[in-house]
């Protein structure tokens, strides 16, 4: 079926009020709103705790001091420096929250389109544009001012294009995939991840050695040109050529040599790394509001011969103390070098220790904890709704719906692999892999932060309702022509 384009305008025509109808829930109803001073620009885009990162560089870049961080890739520089140009920095970020409501509409309807091809049917197209335009753990990401929502966004262009090149063979297309692929890049370089697949598509692909060069060059020719120019000049502004984002010790305060050595310990021993999760190992050590004597059962089995409960809290109040001098005027660099060390070569001592005396659990049980945590979380962290205690009863329909679909989907992308293997269904695998390789490359390594799994999500549900619409009946009215 070719691309129906008086289909898509009429479909956009309802999925934007509909996507502008969730953005305006999740601000109107944000726990926020309760706060003495409001942070967001305007009362509408959420500045979270980054945003600092992607925006200030651009606004430096304005002001004609240049792009002055190496800490952000420049995605959101080519969108919001125009804007800048005409509009205050508070008008240009909440234009920039319309743009990102607006491209998640437009994304909504070509993802499923999208799926319609992949599986070639318009049961997959219609499963697709239910699910992903009443989806909210993408959506909700419309409102933040960081770079998540146009990644996402991005992404999906890619694949929508990367798609139309396999259907009609034309170059343009391949350019385009390419291009928007290495956009959705500069906006979160994860998206590095999804690069080798494609191209595995494109070497699969039919046709000479020569056509194969073509179509390598071409597709690749947006990301050699971006990333020459980026390393370039990050190399004139650090003496370092950098290719994607500098070190995060060289962008975060906090990421001392301490704090990486003990997350590492947190990571290996199976723990989230995120101290925002309550209850988890890395919010008792890492909280801003933690304090000696803080209460926390460190798990039997995660400790060993090496060191026992009273080694952590020890560690962990050496952290504090480590964390209090550095905040103080005062402290001699002497003293924090030594501590710092200190606690760094206990750290990587305890985490040998647990890789070398929990061996199996290293390498196979964490493993499987972290991507049960990742694919198939028991909370939410992005929705910004008020405490569950101080949740209406419609906010908490809205979170437990939320969460509910998110589980529905990806607990049924995984099913669709399985069931696809067995009948071995070898293209839909192949769509498969691009969302799974999010899943399995960071997942795997304990990295389960859910804005990485944000540019995953749209092509989970994608899989998902492929397999879901293999089960339903093709003689509905919707269901009747094929893709």
């Amino acid at each position: 079926m070719p691309f129906d384009r008086k289909l898509f305008w009429q479909l956009f025509a309802i999925i934007l009020p509909l996507k502008i109808a969730l953005a305006a829930f999740f601000v109107t109803n944000s726990f926020v709103n309760d706060l003495p001073e409001d942070p967001r620009v305007f009362g509408i885009g959420y500045v979270e705790g980054d945003s600092r990162q992607y925006y200030d560089p651009a606004d430096d870049f304005v002001a004609g001091a240049g792009y002055s961080s190496a800490c952000r890739m420049p995605g959101i520089l080519p969108i919001y420096a125009p804007l800048r140009t005409v509009f205050s920095i508070p008008e240009s970020k909440v234009i920039i929250v319309f743009i990102q409501v607006l491209l998640d509409a437009l994304t909504c309807i070509l993802l499923a389109f999208t799926a319609g091809h992949w599986f070639g049917s318009r049961r997959a197209f219609w499963t697709t544009l239910v699910l992903y335009a009443i989806s909210t753990f993408v959506s909700i990401r419309a409102i933040y001012l960081l770079s998540d929502s146009l990644c996402i966004s991005f992404l999906i262009l890619s694949i929508w294009f990367f798609t139309q090149w396999l259907i009609h063979q034309r170059m343009s297309f391949l350019l385009i995939s390419g291009f928007f692929l290495t956009w959705s890049l500069f906006m979160r370089p994860v998206v590095l991840i999804v690069f080798p697949i494609l191209a595995i598509f494109v070497l699969l692909h039919r046709g000479g050695v020569k056509a194969l060069f073509v179509n390598i060059a071409v597709f690749f020719s947006s990301f050699v040109l971006a990333i020459f120019l980026w390393s370039s000049y990050t190399k004139s502004i650090t003496g370092n050529r950098i290719f994607l984002q500098a070190p995060l010790e060289d962008c975060m305060h906090n990421f001392s040599p301490p704090y990486k050595a003990i997350r590492n310990l947190i990571i290996t021993s199976g723990d989230d790394f995120q101290p925002w999760v309550e209850s988890s190992a890395a919010n008792w050590f890492f909280d801003y509001a933690a304090k000696p004597g803080d209460p926390f059962n460190w798990p039997q089995k995660r400790l060993t011969s090496v060191y026992n409960l009273d080694s952590i809290v020890i560690l962990r109040n050496d952290y504090l103390k480590y964390r209090s001098l550095t905040a103080e005027d005062t402290s001699s660099a002497d003293k924090l070098d030594s501590l710092s060390h200190a606690i760094v070569k206990r750290a990587e001592k305890y985490t040998l220790a647990y890789r070398t005396e929990h061996s199996f659990d290293y390498w196979v049980t964490n493993r499987l904890i972290f991507l049960r945590k990742f694919i198939l979380p028991f909370r939410l962290d992005d929705l910004l709704l008020p405490r569950l205690e101080n949740m209406t009863l419609i906010q908490k329909i809205a979170k437990a719906g939320s969460l509910l679909l998110l589980l529905f989907v990806n607990f049924t992308a995984i099913l669709s692999v399985f069931y696809w293997l067995w009948k071995q269904n070898w293209n839909w695998v192949f769509w498969a892999a691009v969302p799974w390789s999010f899943a399995l490359g960071l997942g795997l390594f304990g990295f389960i932060e859910q804005r990485y799994l944000a540019p995953a999500y749209p092509f989970l549900l994608a899989t998902a309702a492929g397999f879901i619409a293999s089960f339903l009946p093709s003689n509905w009215p919707f269901f009747k022509d094929k893709f």
